[in-house]
């Protein structure tokens, strides 16, 4: 991975995302606020890596033990993508990330804060609802 591809939603992220794992593969799924920032959170990012840390938890509850190294991988993959790109993102309200496991992240940049403190699935199909209620975020649609 050469870095966070941090996107807006439209046509093009959504295509990216649609791409993302092949078919059966499974896709980390997590979307968080950013806005505001809880009176306990140090910076963004350390309030980034706690949902990161609150959704890997969550999840792991779900999963069989055959998944468990896939969502391990995946976490780690969005760890270091979604750091970055808090750090980097001026006027993000929300994220929402998607990894597979297999290297291959994308990091949304949301404008509002999604309707829903934190979500996150690990199946088959990305959670598209986050996206589709936060809207596209700042800066245009960039690939880094």
């Amino acid at each position: 991975m050469n870095g966070p591809r941090v996107l807006e939603v439209g046509p093009v992220g959504l295509r990216r995302l649609e791409r993302l794992a092949p078919p059966g593969a499974l896709v980390l799924s997590v979307c968080f606020g950013l806005d505001p920032e809880p009176p306990g959170a140090a910076t963004r990012v350390d309030y980034a890596r706690g949902r990161l840390d609150e959704a890997a938890r969550m999840l792991e509850h779900e999963v069989i033990e055959e998944e468990e190294t896939a969502l391990h991988a995946a976490v780690r993959e969005l760890r270091e993508a979604v750091v970055p790109a808090v750090e980097t993102g001026r006027g993000l309200r929300g994220v929402a990330a998607y990894a597979d496991g297999e290297g291959d992240v994308l990091v949304f940049g949301l404008r509002t804060p999604p309707a829903r403190p934190l979500q996150a699935a690990f199946r088959e199909e990305p959670l598209l609802e986050p996206l589709l209620e936060g809207g596209p975020g700042p800066g245009g649609e960039s690939s880094s």
